[in-house]
C-alpha cells in the first residue's frame, strides 16, 4: 500500500513548524499549544493576545527561512520558492484566527500531528 504523505511533510525541505511558531507568537511552551488545541482554542489564543498579525509574520519568515534552505540545498528551484511564497501569503492574508489555515473552522487540524503545515 502507498504511504500516504501527511500535510507538511516535504521531501524539499519546506515544512513550517505552525505549532512552534504559534508558540513563540503566544509566549507558551509547545505542551501548552497542545492543551489548547485539544480544547480548540489556538485562534481565540491568538486573537485575544492580539497576535493574529504578528503570528501571521512570524509564519511567513518561517516559510521564507524553508524556501531559501530549500532552493540553496538544490531541492527546489527559485521559481518554485517564489510560488510557493505567494501561496503562503495569499494564506496569510486570508488567516484571521478563525478558521483552520486552510479556510475551516477546526483549528486543531491545524497543529495536529507533526505540528507543521503545507507551504
Amino acid at each position: 500500500a502507498e504511504k500516504r504523505q501527511r500535510s507538511g511533510e516535504h521531501n524539499d525541505g519546506t515544512r513550517v513548524n505552525v505549532l512552534s511558531v504559534a508558540a513563540s507568537v503566544l509566549g507558551m511552551t509547545e505542551d501548552e499549544i497542545k492543551e489548547a488545541v485539544r480544547d480548540a482554542k489556538v485562534g481565540d489564543l491568538l486573537i485575544k493576545a492580539n497576535k493574529v498579525d504578528q503570528f501571521k509574520k512570524a509564519y511567513l519568515a518561517e516559510v521564507k527561512a524553508n524556501l531559501k534552505t530549500a532552493v540553496t540545498a538544490g531541492t527546489l528551484t527559485q521559481a518554485a520558492a517564489d510560488t510557493k511564497y505567494t501561496e503562503a501569503e495569499a494564506k496569510m492574508a486570508a488567516y484571521h484566527g478563525t478558521t483552520h489555515l486552510c479556510g475551516r473552522s477546526d483549528h486543531s487540524k491545524m497543529f495536529d500531528r507533526e505540528k507543521t503545515d503545507e507551504v
